[in-house]
């Protein structure tokens, strides 16, 4: 197998509805199969570090809780499982729409999973690139006429020891965490003072206690 093929850049798991109630009433396939499956494909997951989105409907119903072991495998995922309130096709759940939108930057993957709609922008940035930012400024501008709520929330976080570090990594997570964000926040102030008018708001990247402007 292709080691490259799939990689977080390019791809994202979307496991839907494998609740305990709903796969029994699997008749077309062979149930045993369907939950080695599922669970091979949230290792794959795991290891190969790709992002992963789980759902479910109405979990206090007949369709029951999701797969134990599911939340084994990936208890991060599992813990920010969408709940859906009964809505059957998940596409059409805002906050299932949004998390996907989440697990990265491919905008014709984006495209696909989203419904379409006119107050609907999707376009590619990365915040560590300035060129991205300042594309994505003038694409809102063009279409929407104003920018009224930057919401800066990309991060990037390793977990460990901190001398275990690479500067490699250091990097990585000062420029996503740090100077990406300083990228966008530059590229939309010429409309801020256009408008004279916006909100801001930032992950909580500087120090307690001071206000960033």
């Amino acid at each position: 197998m292709h080691k490259k093929a799939f990689t977080p850049e390019n791809a994202a798991i979307l496991l839907i509805d494998h609740q305990v109630g709903t796969l029994a009433w699997t008749h077309s396939h062979d149930l045993n199969l369907v939950r080695e499956n599922t669970f091979k494909l949230a290792r794959i997951a795991k290891a190969a570090k790709i992002p992963v989105v789980l759902t479910s409907s109405m979990e206090d119903r007949a369709q029951g809780p999701l797969l134990p072991e599911l939340q084994e495998i990936l208890p991060e995922a599992f813990a920010a499982r969408i709940k859906r309130p009964g809505i059957v096709n998940a596409m059409h759940h805002d906050g299932f729409n949004q998390a996907v939108v989440a697990t990265g930057r491919n905008t014709d993957r984006v495209a696909r999973a989203l419904v379409k709609s006119p107050n609907l922008l999707i376009g590619k940035l990365d915040i560590t690139k300035p060129a991205d930012a300042e594309s994505a400024v003038t694409a809102a501008v063009d279409t929407f006429g104003r920018i009224d709520v930057l919401v800066n929330n990309a991060a990037n976080f390793y977990a460990g020891f901190f001398e275990e570090l690479t500067p490699e990594q250091m990097e990585r997570q000062l420029s996503t965490s740090l100077i990406g964000p300083m990228n966008v926040t530059r590229a939309i102030l010429p409309v801020r003072r256009k408008q004279r008018s916006g909100s801001d708001i930032l992950p909580e990247i500087l120090p307690r206690g001071r206000e960033y402007r």
